[in-house]
């Protein structure tokens, strides 16, 4: 069986969206769902559509006003620091509304849970579905089943899943609870201790182990989807950051799925011949500058150098061959300089943009390290 793992991270749930986007385009189905937070809630609407369908409504047009009472035109003003004196009135009032009430209202939560997932869907569809929240009465986590949770109170629980310490604390069935990220926050092992083989795991966060408990079942496949930059802050409903991080997980999720190379941009293959190629065509000038740079004797031949090139920039990454260290630096400075990341590359492809933008940039211009001394080095076009 082959489950679905959610990681919690309120409004980076959209990255959930991307990639579940590209793991079903790409042929996968789940027979199990279980999430923490807004992976609760995703990964209810997964359980009972088996599809994305209703997920891509929900993030394309997702506004902060469905699940918490503001105005969002003075929000988005707030957020893009674009601000006046009545935006700052404003969440002036609304701050002090929200103390006096002792936190923010919920009353458009269930509404709002309820128009995207149907519990008669999610019962019916006939796979597992599992939740993680933290009683706060009992003063413990719960691990709950679709079977755990009585019939008509489905929504009470996914929003006890993702019950921020913000919210104004009610009772569900007579109890307080809280976010369950407090005690795991991608709950792996609701499904790799129900007899599950496979688990792809969607993560928000960049942290290795943050808020999460290891796979405690050995034998289960474990893949793992996951950004390498931060996708901002769990209350940033920005409509277009949403709309980045959506594609973000699509993109990351591919290059999981086809084993694409890459950190931060996706290579169906890379040709280590084209890689070796352009180090060793480096102009006699740039070698010799980056002999001194990395303090080489003078008589180290070019293979040399080009191997203190991969050992320079291979930096911690022990795991990765020496070519593909070479492009993650290279990638390092394509992000920096604003080279389109959505698309796939081949290595000569990839390297033709960087130094077109290299130049267009005046990129030599911004050298405060090392690590840029060399990049410059290497993006010379003397003699190349």
């Amino acid at each position: 069986m082959r489950g679905l793992v959610l990681e919690g991270g309120g409004a980076k749930g959209s990255y959930h969206c991307g990639a579940i986007k590209a793991l079903y385009e790409n042929g996968y189905s789940f027979d199990g769902v279980a999430g923490t937070s807004i992976g609760a809630i995703n990964g209810a609407i997964v359980a009972q559509d088996n599809n994305v369908s209703t997920l891509l409504d929900l993030w394309t047009n997702l506004q902060p006003s469905d699940v918490i009472d503001i105005d969002d035109e003075q929000l988005a003003k707030l957020n893009n620091k674009k601000f006046d004196k009545a935006t700052i009135k404003y969440m002036a009032s609304k701050a002090f509304h929200t103390l006096k009430n002792l936190g923010l209202p919920t009353d458009k939560i269930i509404p709002f849970l309820k128009k995207y997932i149907d519990e008669d869907k999610v019962r019916a569809s006939g796979r597992d579905y599992a939740l993680v929240t933290y009683s706060i009465s009992e003063r413990k986590p719960l691990e709950l089943f679709l079977e755990d949770i009585p019939y008509g109170h489905l929504h009470e629980y996914i929003f006890a899943s993702a019950y921020f310490p913000l919210f104004k604390f009610n009772r569900i069935q007579g109890k307080y609870y809280m976010d369950g990220g407090v005690y795991d926050n991608l709950p792996l092992n609701t499904l790799g201790n129900k007899g599950y083989d496979e688990i792809v795991a969607i993560r928000t966060n960049m942290d290795k182990n943050k808020h999460y408990r290891p796979l405690e079942n050995k034998n289960v496949k474990l893949i793992m989807i996951e950004p390498h930059e931060y996708l901002g802050k769990a209350a940033n409903m920005n409509l277009e950051k949403i709309a980045y991080n959506m594609k973000l997980g699509y993109y990351d999720a591919i290059r999981v799925i086809k084993d694409y190379k890459g950190l931060h941009y996706y290579f169906p293959t890379l040709d280590y011949d084209d890689i070796r190629n352009f180090l060793i065509n480096l102009s006699e000038k740039t070698i010799q500058d980056i002999k001194i740079l990395l303090k080489l004797p003078s008589i180290t031949s070019k293979w040399g150098v080009i191997n203190a090139i991969y050992y320079f920039t291979k930096g911690d990454n022990v795991v990765c061959d020496n070519e593909e260290s070479f492009v993650r630096f290279l990638e390092i400075y394509a992000k920096k300089y604003g080279v389109e990341r959505f698309c796939y590359y081949t290595f000569n492809e990839f390297l033709d943009v960087l130094q077109k933008t290299y130049i267009e940039l005046n990129a030599n211009k911004e050298v405060t390290t090392k690590e840029d001394l060399l990049f410059n080095m290497i993006m010379s076009m003397e003699e190349q």
